[in-house]
This record gives C-alpha cells, structure tokens and sequence, in this order.
C-alpha cells in the first residue's frame, strides 16, 4: 500500500517544495491551490514525474467550510489515510 499525504497551498512555494518532497519518497498527494490552477497543474506533473499520484482541488482555505470539504475530497481521491 502507498503512502499518502494532503498538502495545502502545493502550487507554489514551500507547500510546492513539501509535496514534490513527499512524492519523492513514495506518497501520493491530494493538494489544495487558491487561485492559480495552471500553477497546480505544473506541480502534479511534477509529482507524478516522481511516480506517484496527484490530485488538486481549488479551495480557499479562508472561507469557513472550505478545510472540511477540501479533506473530504482529498480523502475520496485517495481512497483513505
């Protein structure tokens, strides 16, 4: 069974750097982006590069609601932690 992990904020910058990391050593990654979906687009080639798999989601993690409907996605897309 793989590793998994979701990760927020990995379009860019360290959350980026945190999920490029973590697929790396064998994770699959579920991950968040704000606003700027062909910055995540370019972070899940990178992971799947790496032979794992990666799902993104738009979600604004200021907005009440937004965490709890980002990690029920992300934990359906992944089958479970």
């Amino acid at each position: 069974m793989r590793k998994k992990a979701i990760v927020t904020g990995a379009s860019r910058g360290i959350g980026r750097g945190i999920a490029l990391c973590l697929a790396e050593n064998g994770y699959d990654i579920a991950f968040s982006y704000k606003s700027k979906e062909e910055e995540a687009m370019e972070t899940a080639d990178g992971i799947e590069r790496q032979g794992a798999k990666a799902w993104y989601f738009q979600a604004d993690l200021e907005k009440p609601q937004e965490g709890k409907r980002l990690f029920d996605r992300a934990l359906e897309s992944l089958g479970g932690l």
